[in-house]
């Protein structure tokens, strides 16, 4: 009697144990589904950032063989258009969870919304690149001052501010913000170096690196991790930084990584080098990094090269040759209906009856 309860008992945790794997680690068992988001018309696409509600910005070729930004939503891409003045060199870089976005049209930054693009200024020079747009509508990026070097900006209600350089360098770039403010970017020192910086209430800190003197970040979700990329023995190494530690995510066998996207569940995307050189997207989650392309249904034309954001959702949107052409692509984690979770676990159940008839 002990040893059939015992039984019934395994098969119950069991049970418990594959469904739960089944229904909240889904990404790392394969079960995704890959979508080719099209073109404007040209022959390439590149998928820059993916919000909550599903909206994919990037940059497409034209029929005309111009380079514009665009919105996918619900399986249309619409062209945003450019600037008066632009009709190429226009990419979309970043989207916000109420469909606000953040680009370059030409040299110039801009905030598309509500189907209007909008020219936010420069601080003093000629050039702008919007990089990072949160909830609250902030925008960051680079731009020329009026001594011709190119700083980090914070731009707010029409206002554009400098937030400055690291060590004394002439040349800083910020590339996303929060939902809390907190700003990623890098900065030149004296010396030529590149430092990873987090920005937080006017303060610009220094992030350091994985030992040697390059990093750079690319992105912070609204826990305050951060990845990018910092210079190791022989390459470039992914990293995740959180409270003060900075983390080598390793790469997919070569000599190098970078990580260009974190969601708020902590997830990294990026690219990495296999043994020989060849560049794939990874998904990061949980101390392990997968490449992408092993995680595609059987028998894809797909091969993904860099992964560049995640939403939280753990929907992924990247950069991939497929027929011999560069394509954006969605990546679509699935979850089993829950149908199959239905006949699953009575079939699980089923095995635990007859047991006990036979017992």
């Amino acid at each position: 009697m002990k040893k059939q309860k015992k039984f019934t008992g395994i098969l119950f945790l069991l049970t418990v144990f594959i469904i739960s794997t089944l229904f909240f680690t889904s990404s790392v068992l394969g079960y995704y589904t890959i979508k080719d988001l099209g073109t404007l018309g040209g022959n390439s696409s590149f998928a820059f950032s993916i919000n909550n509600i599903n909206q994919i910005v990037g940059r497409s070729t034209t029929y005309e063989g111009y380079e514009h930004p665009f919105l996918w939503n619900n399986d249309v891409m619409a062209d945003l258009g450019t600037l008066a003045g632009n009709i190429s060199n226009s990419w979309a870089w970043n989207i916000n969870d109420i469909g606000q976005v953040a680009g370059q049209s030409g040299i110039r930054a801009f905030l598309w919304n509500n189907s209007v693009m909008t020219d936010i200024g420069t601080l003093g020079g000629n050039e702008g690149y919007a990089y990072g747009i949160n909830n609250m509508g902030k925008i960051v990026g680079r731009s020329t001052n009026n001594q011709g070097y190119m700083h980090a900006f914070l731009w707010n209600n029409g206002m554009m501010n400098d937030i400055g350089t690291i060590g004394g360098g002439n040349y800083s770039w910020a590339h996303r913000i929060n939902n809390i403010g907190q700003i990623v970017g890098g900065s030149e020192d004296i010396y030529g170096n590149t430092h990873a910086f987090l920005w937080d209430n006017g303060i610009m800190f220094d992030l350091g690196g994985l030992g040697y003197n390059y990093s750079d970040t690319r992105d912070i979700n609204d826990n305050s991790y951060v990845v990018g990329a910092s210079s190791v023995l022989g390459g470039i190494h992914a990293f995740l930084w959180n409270n003060g530690m900075m983390n080598d995510l390793g790469t997919l066998g070569g000599s190098s990584s970078f990580a260009s996207g974190i969601n708020n569940i902590n997830q990294v995307v990026g690219w990495a080098y296999l043994t020989g050189d060849n560049q794939h997207a990874f998904l990061w989650d949980n101390g392990v990094i997968t490449d992408l392309n092993s995680l595609l249904p059987s028998g894809s034309d797909w091969v993904l090269s860099t992964a560049y954001d995640i939403n939280d959702a753990g929907l992924i949107v990247g950069i991939g040759n497929r027929y011999g052409q560069t394509h954006a692509f969605l990546m679509t984690p699935v979850i089993p209906e829950p149908a199959t979770f239905i006949l699953f676990t009575g079939g699980i159940f089923g095995m635990v009856v007859l047991r006990r008839k036979k017992r």
